[in-house]
């Protein structure tokens, strides 16, 4: 994964919104016991698809019509494994490992890691599963590579369920975007982003938490399965923070024309660099298809399992 470096007219606004991409999706495995029905997939449930050059691992339970779950930063399938079985009895839920994350090995000489990439890879896994159009949930980092995705590919996508994706491609405000950039820098991110940089993916993993966590020592709040794997994951953090490209542009305006539908949604306790952006997502929807969950921040999808299924299953059955 090459470096790749920032042009030079950049400016350190720029530069401070690209570090919230990093925010990561933390593994939902600590929160097994608030989900209610279904039994949870074992560990020696994951199959491999070929995509692009490398085998992509994934989980699937259910039968019916797929949906495709994306994991964030510092995660891998893992994150998605509680909420496949509150969907499997209406859907065939899958949850799959992007390129350079989870424990395996990867190839060296491969594509840079970025949104791009992964999207590229979103399509092909798609395609590789030979069931025709699929829905698409993704969460944080997740949910621009599905956005891109569907850009690249509508054909392929029946929906898009998308929490809180954090480039702010589709902000035109300038007052907004310096209050995002703004909220980026107060966030720790930078911290985190620091210490990636000076090869310390321990001290990243653990700011990274406490950042998104929106507290001091929520790192050491998580269960030893769930800090286990965001540490296995601690070494994408570099790519990520420190080499990451430019996102590919979505303006709002394309959004706003897009046929497949989308919802995006929000925590109603987020802190703006997320909240925000989605707000401004959502607004470039003909039918402000806007979901807010009060209570919660952009953890909600570790935090309630539960109630993040029932939003994806109640917009799907409205499809």
């Amino acid at each position: 994964m090459s470096r790749a470096a920032f042009p030079m007219r950049t400016s350190r606004l720029a530069v401070a919104l690209g570090l919230a991409v990093a925010v990561l999706a933390l593994p939902a495995c600590q929160q097994l016991g608030s989900v209610p029905t279904g039994v949870v997939p074992a560990a020696d449930a994951v199959k491999t698809l070929p995509v692009n050059g490398v085998r992509l691992p994934y989980v699937e339970q259910g039968r019916g019509v797929p949906v495709v779950f994306v994991h964030g930063a510092i995660s891998d399938h893992r994150t998605w494994l509680p909420h496949l079985p509150l969907l499997a009895g209406q859907y065939r839920a899958i949850t799959y490992t992007q390129r350079y994350y989870g424990t395996q090995v990867w190839p060296e000489g491969g594509p840079t890691f970025g949104v791009s990439t992964h999207a590229d890879d979103l399509v092909a896994f798609i395609r590789a599963l030979g069931s025709g159009p699929v829905h698409l949930v993704g969460w944080s980092y997740g949910a621009n590579v599905v956005l891109e995705a569907t850009r690249q590919h509508p054909e392929l996508v029946r929906s898009v369920f998308v929490f809180e994706p954090p480039f702010p491609t589709f902000v035109t405000d300038p007052a907004l975007l310096q209050r995002i950039g703004q909220d980026v820098g107060a966030s720790g991110i930078p911290a985190a982003a620091q210490a990636a940089a000076a090869g310390d993916p321990v001290r990243a993993e653990k700011a990274m938490l406490d950042a998104v966590g929106e507290r001091p020592g929520y790192h050491e709040t998580l269960s030893p399965s769930a800090r286990r794997i965001t540490q296995e994951n601690a070494g994408t953090l570099r790519a990520q923070l420190v080499e990451l490209p430019p996102p590919p542009p979505l303006p709002c305006e394309e959004l706003g024309q897009w046929r497949t539908p989308v919802r995006i949604a929000s925590g109603g306790n987020s802190r703006p660099m997320f909240r925000e952006v989605a707000d401004a997502a959502a607004r470039c929807l003909p039918q402000r298809k806007h979901l807010v969950v009060p209570g919660y921040n952009h953890m909600w999808p570790t935090e309630d399992p539960a109630g993040f299924a029932r939003a994806v299953v109640t917009f799907l059955k409205e499809q």
